[in-house]
């Protein structure tokens, strides 16, 4: 188990915030959220609780890159075929009222 020193929390929160920029929901959302609970962690001192905050930060990280790319992802799709989205629901429904 490696010492996480303060720097290595430093260095998660700034992480999130590079990975906020372009979340959804806009980079106060995500300041406000990543601050109150770096602030509500601060005073721990236990080697193994640290670890698992280390651990916890680092799945919310690659959780906030998934939904940025699913973002993205979405919006390009709707861009580039505007219609699919609507017709592919009313195709499915469609054929499940037919199949019945």
């Amino acid at each position: 188990m490696a010492q996480l020193t303060s720097r290595h929390f430093k260095n998660l929160y700034k992480h999130i915030l590079w990975v906020g920029k372009d979340y959804p929901g806009g980079i106060a959302a995500v300041r406000e959220s990543a601050k109150k609970q770096f602030f509500a962690n601060a005073g721990e001192k236990y080697p193994q609780k640290l670890e698992e905050l280390s651990s916890r930060t680092q799945y919310i990280i690659r959780e906030l890159e998934a939904m940025v790319k699913f973002h993205k992802y979405r919006a390009m799709k709707k861009r580039y075929n505007p219609g699919d989205v609507e017709e592919g629901f009313t195709k499915r429904i469609a054929y499940l009222v037919e199949s019945k």
